[in-house]
C-alpha cells in the first residue's frame, strides 16, 4: 500500500474486483515467438495474464510501474501488443511518491466508461501478436546492404572491414545528428535507455534517407543474451521498423548464444579470427591514442599516427592468419613511442566506465573524451576485450555455482586460456 498508494482499494470503490496477474497467469499460454526476448519469470506471467484478459470479456488489465526502467519499456510495449490484438484497451499507470490519486481515478473511470459502452470489442487480428521474423537469406547476402548502428567508432571501423572481407556488404552508420535522437524518441518507448534510442534512431534515420535502397537493405544488431534490456535492442528495432513502415526489413542478430539464426549470415572461424584481431588492434590503438595525445609536444602528431595505423590495421585484419600478429602489435607500439612527449607535469588520469555504447560512442557520452582532454586530463577507456572475457566467464562461473558442467563451459575456458 505504501508503494501503490492503495490504488487497488480505489478500484474496488468503483465497483470493480481486483485480481493480481499471478492469480490468472496459469490459466493461459502465450503464443510464441513474441517480439521481445522473454527472459524474466515475472514478465512471462505478465504476458500470460494479458493473454488471459484478451480471451475474457469481463476482464481488463491495468499495469502499474514505478520508474522509467529499460525493462519496463520492454514489457509495457509487449503487453500492449497482446491486448490490442484482442481489441482490448491497455491502461498503464506510472506511480511515484505523490499520493494524490485524482489523475489515476480519472483514468480508471474512463476505462470503466469504455467497458460499459463496448458490447462488441474491435478485434484487430484475433490475438495474432506472434513475431513473423523476416530471415536474412543466402540470396540476400549477394546484393543486400547491411547497415549497422554505431557503438564504438574505433572498433566498428575494423569490424566493418572484417565483415566486408567475408563477403558481406556492410555499412556502419558512423555519424549521429540531432535528428537521430528525434527519430529514436519517436519510434522507441521513451522509458528505454538512451543507447537503444540512439541506435534505433540511427537506423530509422538511415532508412528515411535517399542513400539506402529500402528493398535491398538489412540491419545487424548485437544481442548479449544476458538478463538486460540490451538483449531486447532487436525487439525495440523491430517495433520501430513496423511503426515506421519498414516491417519487411530483415534484422540480423549478431550473437554467440544461439538466440536467432539466419541462413545468410554465419559466424565462421575465419570471421571470428578477424573480429578478434580487430578487437585487439582497436583496444591497442585506443589506449595509445589517449595516452600519447595527453602528453604530445607537437599537437596533432598522435592523431596522424593513429589515422595511419587505422588504415594499416584494416589490411592486417583482412588477413585471417595469425602469423606475424605479434610483430604488427609491436610495430604499432614502436611507432607510437616515437611521438615526443612532455611528461614534466603529471595529468590526472580519468577512466570512463559504463554501458558499452555510452562508454565508447562520442555522441552517446556527449563527447566527454574531448571535454576531459581539453580540461587537461589523460583519458582511459577500458578495453573492449574485457567485456568479451566477462561474457565468456559467465558459463564457467554459473556452472561452478550450480555444481554443473557443460560442453560450452569447456569451450569458454579454452578460449579464455
Amino acid at each position: 500500500p505504501e508503494i501503490n498508494h492503495g490504488i487497488d482499494a480505489m478500484i474496488n470503490s468503483l465497483g470493480l474486483a481486483v485480481l493480481s496477474e499471478d492469480s490468472v497467469a496459469h490459466l493461459a499460454e502465450v503464443k510464441r515467438p513474441i517480439r521481445v526476448v522473454d527472459q524474466w519469470m515475472f514478465h512471462s506471467r505478465l504476458y500470460a495474464a494479458a493473454e488471459y484478459v484478451g480471451h475474457n470479456k469481463s476482464l481488463e488489465l491495468v499495469q502499474l510501474n514505478s520508474f522509467g526502467c529499460g525493462v519496463d519499456a520492454v514489457t509495457t510495449d509487449q503487453v500492449e501488443e497482446i491486448l490490442k490484438s484482442y481489441g482490448k484497451i491497455y491502461t498503464l499507470i506510472k506511480i511515484d511518491e505523490i499520493n494524490n490519486l485524482g489523475a489515476v481515478r480519472i483514468r480508471i473511470r474512463s476505462l470503466l466508461s469504455n467497458m460499459k459502452k463496448r458490447k462488441n470489442p474491435k478485434r484487430n487480428n484475433l490475438g495474432e501478436y506472434e513475431l513473423n521474423r523476416k530471415e536474412f537469406t543466402k540470396e540476400m547476402k549477394k546484393d543486400y546492404t547491411i547497415i549497422i548502428p554505431q557503438m564504438a567508432p574505433i572498433h566498428f571501423e575494423l569490424f566493418e572491414q572484417a565483415l566486408k572481407t567475408e563477403g558481406y556488404n556492410v555499412k556502419v552508420l558512423k555519424e549521429c545528428t540531432p535528428r537521430t535522437v528525434e527519430y529514436g524518441l519517436k519510434h522507441v518507448n521513451n522509458d528505454a535507455c538512451y543507447p537503444s534510442i540512439l541506435t534505433t534512431g540511427q537506423l530509422i534515420e538511415a532508412l528515411e534517407s535517399d542513400d539506402i535502397d529500402k528493398n535491398k537493405v538489412a540491419i545487424m544488431m548485437s544481442q548479449t543474451g544476458g538478463g538486460c534490456r540490451a538483449t531486447n535492442y532487436i525487439g525495440f528495432i523491430r517495433k520501430a521498423l513496423r511503426d515506421a513502415g519498414y516491417k519487411d526489413v530483415p534484422v540480423i542478430s549478431f550473437n554467440v548464444v544461439g538466440l536467432e539464426k539466419n541462413s545468410g549470415f554465419k559466424l565462421t572461424v575465419p570471421l571470428i579470427l578477424k573480429l578478434v584481431k580487430g578487437v585487439i588492434y582497436a583496444d591497442l590503438l585506443q589506449t595509445l591514442l589517449h595516452k600519447n595525445r595527453a602528453y604530445e609536444k607537437n599537437k596533432g602528431e598522435t592523431d596522424r599516427v593513429f589515422n595511419a595505423y587505422m588504415e594499416k590495421c584494416k589490411d592486417y585484419v583482412s588477413k585471417a592468419s595469425l602469423k606475424g600478429f605479434d610483430s604488427t602489435l609491436q610495430e604499432i607500439v614502436d611507432e607510437f613511442e616515437k611521438i615526443e612527449l612532455d611528461t614534466s607535469i603529471k595529468k590526472p588520469k580519468v577512466g570512463i566506465v559504463g554501458e558499452i555504447l555510452i562508454k565508447y560512442h562520442p555522441y552517446g557520452n556527449n563527447f566527454v573524451v574531448d571535454l576531459l582532454e581539453k580540461e587537461g586530463a589523460e583519458v582511459y577507456i577500458p578495453e573492449f576485450m574485457g567485456f568479451i572475457k566477462f561474457v565468456l566467464l559467465n558459463n564457467p562461473k554459473r556452472d561452478d555455482l550450480l555444481k554443473s558442467r557443460t560442453f560450452k563451459t569447456k569451450i569458454n575456458e579454452i578460449i579464455l586460456d
